[in-house]
């Protein structure tokens, strides 16, 4: 599946994170700009590879601000 991930246009990372004891994953995603997330929320990739995966599962998300001075400092 991750490799499927490397073709969303606008992406710029994806973080895959596990909690194996409680049988729970996400991710972190960067995003060119918001655009790019809504465009991949509403795309078929997204209904077809999450929507139909049996191990994607009550998926949900929660889009954030980059705080742009501090990012920058740790980011040069």
């Amino acid at each position: 599946v991750a490799s499927a991930f490397t073709e969303v246009k606008g992406l710029k990372s994806k973080v895959w994170l596990s909690d194996k004891e409680n049988n729970v994953y996400g991710g972190v995603y960067t995003w060119e700009n918001r655009q790019s997330m809504e465009d991949y929320l509403n795309s078929q990739f997204y209904d077809e590879v999450l929507g139909s995966h049996p191990n994607f599962v009550n998926v949900s998300y929660k889009a954030y601000e980059v705080l742009d001075e501090p990012t920058q400092i740790t980011n040069p």
